[in-house]
């Protein structure tokens, strides 16, 4: 698992679920406590799944973004091709679950800065 090209999907995410606010800011942005939280979480996320992530064959990338939606109710199953007959499928839906156990993160942005409550 490429932990680097996980948060950049994890942050991608972040940043398109913030909308117009979010336009031109990056990881530079990111309020110093908030980025540790974002990659602590991402790093335990990948650690509750270590045994089932690599079973899924998605990017890693992809895996990040999809993360931040799942954790946040975005209700989107890990892949379109999601089976519950096949080990990707039930693979696929065991990340998906896992993501709900980490819960919602709100985040704003303020004065040009990223932050989480």
């Amino acid at each position: 698992m490429n932990h680097a090209l996980f948060f950049q999907g994890y942050l991608s995410a972040v940043l398109s679920s913030l909308g117009p606010q979010a336009e031109g800011l990056d990881l530079n942005n990111i309020y110093p406590s908030a980025l540790v939280k974002m990659q602590r979480d991402c790093r335990d996320f990948c650690t509750a799944t270590k045994s089932v992530l690599p079973i899924t064959k998605l990017e890693e990338s992809r895996a990040g973004a999809l993360f931040w939606i799942n954790r946040n109710k975005g209700n989107v199953i890990f892949s379109d091709e999601c089976a519950r007959t096949n080990a990707a499928g039930r693979a696929l839906i065991t990340c998906t679950r896992t993501s709900y156990h980490f819960g919602p993160v709100p985040i704003y942005v303020q004065e040009g800065r990223i932050y989480t409550k």
